[in-house]
């Protein structure tokens, strides 16, 4: 039911943006195609620069550019060039040669078409099937395709041992909904548990007290540096890093509200230096309604602009009339979006119909086509994210208050019983536990971002 009413609330909400963006709707500046793509890549960090970094160009290089070092490349580490300028080269130093040679081409590839190299520089996306990979969780598919993809996968909640989730069937849908429902409850708790499995593992040293602050936040580090380089990776670990902070803030402010309720005074834990005192008064349930519609409307917008992009494509495919449909990119960096970044079909190609010869009219026509197709599936991808992070969201949460209640740590005796046999009393490893989600949180969260560290 709460997925349900998630969809509708979702869907009404494209449809609200979809009329207001629609009726609010501007004429752009009329500019070249190339230009306003290149606007695109100049203004926003890439999500990975390994392939420009192939290339030797960087990653706001224009299509010539990228053409123009691919070409070079081509000639320098091509097997003949090689011959005549090494005639007594080692086997190894010509297969070395070959592999830089298929590394630049595979590069190119990506690179050089704005439908692939969109969605590349934006979520580190160089096959867009990963993006439905990742996010529903097909793990046979994605680690088919992407072995390195098993670690996200895994932090989502995704585990090899689960069974595959199969799409509903329309005829499962209408006969078998009671048994979908139940199949889904399955599924999300293993979710669950397989996460707060996880989160155990990672800050039991820590609640132990057998490593440092110091020491976790090292190898939390590395791992995020590591992961956020993946295909969604640093939108994942960022969403993740949220619910973290969120959960263990949540305990932290109630024990810093009155300690005393907990049986322990703050000289037994570091954890009210973490808290804001300022953030005691808003009550927890409503930072929950807040968060959730937060994403939803997030959802919406997204969804809205994919719809409005579409129905302009599709509106002048159909009539050939002049319908100018602004395609803003919205961009998951914090910031918002890109300003003035539409395609319509008054461009440049249609104020030169007259002056150019008929094969260039048409020539970059095409080429406009091809960028608003690229952008459109651009948004396709960031409508799934935006939608799969209410889901992603509420699974970290769970998992995280499995933790701090206790549940998954505490045994027979009263307390975390540590791995040395030792018992922490439940209150003090609560909040060293809560103390350790927001560290780990705020660093995922950190370095999530481009061009930022964590800071002690």
């Amino acid at each position: 039911m709460t997925n349900k009413l998630i969809a509708i609330s979702v869907l009404l909400l494209a449809q609200f943006v979809l009329h207001w963006s629609i009726r609010a709707e501007k004429v752009p500046d009329v500019s070249s195609t190339l230009l306003r793509m290149h606007r695109l890549y100049a203004q926003q960090p890439p999500h990975d620069t390994t392939l420009y970094d192939i290339l030797q160009v960087s990653p706001n290089a224009t299509a010539a550019q990228i053409t123009k070092s691919y070409r070079k490349l081509s000639r320098i580490y091509h097997p003949d060039k090689q011959r005549r300028k090494k005639k007594n080269d080692d086997e190894e130093d010509r297969a070395e040669n070959e592999q830089q040679l298929e590394r630049i081409r595979e590069a190119y590839e990506v690179l050089k078409m704005d439908s692939s190299r969109l969605p590349y520089h934006r979520f580190g996306l160089v096959d867009t099937v990963h993006a439905v990979y990742l996010l529903t969780g097909r793990f046979e598919d994605a680690v088919g395709r992407d072995p390195h993809l098993i670690e996200l996968l895994q932090m989502m909640g995704y585990s090899l041992d689960h069974s595959q989730p199969t799409p509903p069937h329309i005829e499962d849908s209408q006969t078998n909904v009671l048994g979908n429902q139940v199949r889904y409850k399955q599924e999300h708790n293993q979710r669950v548990k397989f996460i707060a499995n996880n989160i155990v593992g990672t800050i039991r040293p820590l609640v132990e007290g057998s490593v440092d602050e110091a020491f976790l936040a090292d190898l939390i580090v590395t791992q995020c540096d590591r992961v956020k380089k993946l295909p969604m990776g640093a939108q994942i670990i960022r969403c993740i890093g949220r619910a973290y902070r969120y959960a263990g803030r949540k305990v932290l402010r109630r024990y810093h509200a009155n300690p005393k309720s907990f049986g322990i005074d703050r000289q037994h834990t570091k954890a009210s230096v973490i808290t804001n005192s300022a953030l005691v008064s808003i009550s927890d349930s409503l930072r929950d309604r807040w968060r959730h519609a937060e994403h939803v409307v997030q959802a919406a917008f997204a969804a809205g602009k994919m719809i409005m992009s579409k129905s302009g494509t599709v509106k002048r495919a159909n009539s050939g009339e002049k319908f100018e449909a602004p395609i803003a990119e919205d961009w998951d960096n914090e910031s918002g979006e890109i300003p003035d970044s539409s395609f319509t079909d008054r461009d440049a190609a249609d104020g030169l119909a007259g002056f150019l010869p008929p094969n260039e009219v048409d020539m970059r026509r095409e080429e406009r086509a091809k960028a608003q197709q690229a952008i459109i599936e651009s948004l396709q991808i960031d409508a799934l994210w935006k939608i799969t992070k209410i889901d992603l969201d509420r699974t970290v949460r769970e998992a995280c208050n499995m933790v701090l209640e206790g549940s998954m740590f505490f045994g027979h005796q009263e307390g975390w019983v540590g791995s040395s046999g030792l018992v922490i009393s439940s209150n003090v490893s609560r909040i060293r536990a809560a103390a350790a989600l927001v560290m780990i949180g705020e660093i995922m969260v950190q370095r999530s971002k481009e061009g930022t560290a964590w800071i002690e």
